[in-house]
């Protein structure tokens, strides 16, 4: 019997990253299981408001609601876009009428000093 690998298909692409003097700043788009992820990462730095803190503003479209749109298309779609991906992702998404959830998530690291 061959072993299951949940990792297997799975997939992580990084459409941008900067850093400056306040925070790091990450766009991704990933799939993990039954979704597709696209996230914006921000994390301020040591000596910031906020420090310790991780903040994800993403969108998850299930595998099932992405009718005939695939990862690679959503991913060439956001890499063209410079400002606003998330608002345009999400028009975009609307216009398809695909289903999709999004919220804002925070990732409070305690032990940050």
């Amino acid at each position: 019997m061959k072993q299951l690998n949940l990792w297997e298909e799975n997939r992580h692409d990084m459409i941008f990253e900067h850093e400056n003097q306040i925070a790091t700043y990450r766009d991704v788009l990933y799939q993990q299981n039954e979704q597709i992820t696209y996230a914006e990462y921000c994390e301020p730095k040591k000596g910031r408001f906020l420090y310790g803190i991780e903040w994800e503003d993403f969108v998850d479209i299930r595998n099932k609601d992405l009718k005939k749109l695939t990862y690679d298309q959503l991913l060439i779609f956001l890499k063209n876009i410079k400002v606003d991906r998330k608002t345009k992702l999400m028009s975009f998404l609307k216009k398809r009428n695909i289903v999709f959830g999004t919220g804002l998530w925070d990732w409070w690291d305690r032990y940050a000093s």
